[in-house]
């Protein structure tokens, strides 16, 4: 199936085209073909050989290498005979080995051999043979360089007329052209003129001009000679005309050629300032992003600043106090119990203690300690733990990926954004189950955190919490997204994005 494809399409090409010498399909289709006649070789398939060296002839025969040609069309009669093939591969090969002699001008050799390609064709089948219409046009050719030019005709013709009922136009060219040699050299130029038109419609139509010219000078043989100076001043007028209108051609090719190029400069002209402009509109753009981040990073920096004072004070100043308040109560106690007051000093105490325990709890909230020690997962698992312990909400915290140190700002961030969120779920969001999520890609930092709560309603506007979060992840170079349906819940989707320096730390 493969050899009868690309046969079919190399025998396609080779009729479709007159030089196919650098043609990038035939070379595509001739190295799928060498690939079958190895195979073939292998598997001694004779008959697949036999029809792969037809084809193969009849492209070196078109390229021009005829002693190739000649050699694969002699393998193939060899395996023709041997096989006992249909006579129309026979008679194919015979056709195509005298069409490289004749190529060559050795046209009593290619006679023979149309002689005996014309031979292998059965009368039965005559009447409606391609191959006795080719032959016998070649034949003619073969003929007329002889200079047996009786015979030329006499072989032609017929052929001609049968391939004009049978409409096979690609070959009656070379009919024509022979004919009109033949007749021109018996003295017909009438005939000859006649065929030689017919051979220039046939033939290229670029070359129309040209071959014309060539008719009209066989034409003039037979007119009058008083014609002849009409011919010259009607030539004269036509070249003078053409000579008028070529200069009209280049003065307008001039023109146009200016006016395109300075179109063309303007064009580019154009373009470079809007690309200038361009550059400066990002540039400014860059600029006041570069503004932005930096305000915001100094406002957060400020704030990470401000809550490490306020813990300071209410770790050291308040409760160092609560403990002083809390040691002395105690003291006064044991020095002065009263029966009737043990119950108050016992709930006072507690309260004390209760008080010294959130005043710790604040503290670490403004400013963790864990987060500075252990890093971001492990100070949101504990965060997280915290708050399953003292509310309703059954608060997972999950993690993925490699987990690794950030910058103490980036961590204290993202810390401070989870903290946010979670504490919107405690506050608003009615939930009874929730999840923060961490995860660690090579080059980003994903955060998520969803809940089953009631969901931000319908046409509601983000309050100051999500928009501090929104800021937090902007100055981050990082973007936010939010999902969330009235009563359905809500999950927020945070992407911030790292990299790694060539000293190992990322930023």
């Amino acid at each position: 199936m493969q050899m009868k494809v690309y046969c079919s399409i190399l025998e396609f090409w080779l009729n479709a085209h007159e030089d196919i010498r650098h043609d990038p399909y035939i070379r595509q289709v001739m190295q799928h073909i060498n690939v079958l006649e190895h195979n073939a070789l292998v598997r001694g398939d004779s008959d697949m050989l036999m029809n792969i060296y037809f084809y193969e002839g009849g492209y070196y025969n078109n390229i021009g290498q005829n002693d190739s040609a000649r050699y694969y069309c002699h393998r193939n009669l060899e395996l023709a005979t041997l096989l006992k093939s249909n006579h129309s591969i026979r008679a194919g090969t015979l056709l195509n080995i005298g069409l490289t002699y004749l190529e060559d001008k050795r046209t009593g050799e290619a006679i023979a051999y149309f002689q005996k390609g014309i031979a292998e064709i059965p009368e039965t089948v005559r009447s409606s043979s391609r191959q006795l219409i080719f032959s016998n046009i070649f034949l003619g050719e073969a003929y007329c360089q002889q200079k047996e030019y009786a015979k030329a005709i006499a072989t032609t013709l017929p052929a001609l007329r049968q391939a004009q009922v049978m409409h096979i136009a690609h070959i009656t060219d070379h009919a024509y052209k022979t004919l009109a040699d033949a007749y021109l050299a018996l003295g017909d130029y009438k005939r000859s003129a006649d065929y030689l038109k017919q051979y220039s419609v046939v033939r290229d139509s670029l070359m129309k001009a040209e071959k014309l010219e060539l008719v009209y000078n066989v034409e003039m043989k037979y007119r009058i000679a008083d014609k002849n100076k009409e011919l010259a001043q009607k030539e004269l007028a036509i070249l003078s005309r053409e000579s008028r209108i070529r200069a009209k051609n280049f003065l307008i090719a001039g023109i146009s050629a200016a006016s395109v190029l300075l179109l063309l400069v303007s064009v580019l002209l154009y373009r470079n300032n809007r690309h200038k402009q361009t550059l400066q509109a990002e540039k400014i753009r860059n600029l006041r992003q570069e503004m932005e981040i930096s305000s915001l990073q100094a406002m957060i920096a400020g704030e990470e600043k401000e809550r490490s004072r306020i813990a300071r004070e209410l770790h050291d100043g308040l409760g160092g106090l609560l403990g002083i308040i809390r040691t002395r109560v105690s003291s006064i106690f044991r020095k002065h119990p009263h029966p009737d007051l043990n119950g108050d000093f016992t709930e006072v105490l507690k309260w004390l203690e209760d008080a010294s325990t959130d005043l710790r709890k604040t503290a670490h909230n403004l400013m963790p300690e864990i987060l500075l020690q252990e890093g971001l997962v492990k100070a949101s698992s504990l965060f997280c733990e915290r708050v399953r312990k003292g509310h309703t909400l059954a608060l997972q915290f999950e993690t993925w990926g490699e987990i690794r140190r950030l910058p103490t700002g980036i961590e204290l961030a993202v810390y401070r954004i989870i903290q946010e969120l979670v504490h919107n779920i405690l506050k608003h969001a009615k939930a009874t189950q929730s999840v923060v999520q961490i995860v660690f890609h090579d080059n980003q930092l994903c955060i998520t955190v969803e809940d089953d709560g009631s969901g931000i309603p319908a046409g509601h506007s983000e309050g100051v919490g999500l928009r501090s979060i929104r800021e937090r992840v902007h100055s981050m170079n990082g973007q936010v997204d939010i999902a969330s349906s009235p009563g359905k819940g809500t999950s927020i989707y945070i992407e911030i994005a790292i990299k790694k320096t060539a000293q190992g730390i990322y930023t």
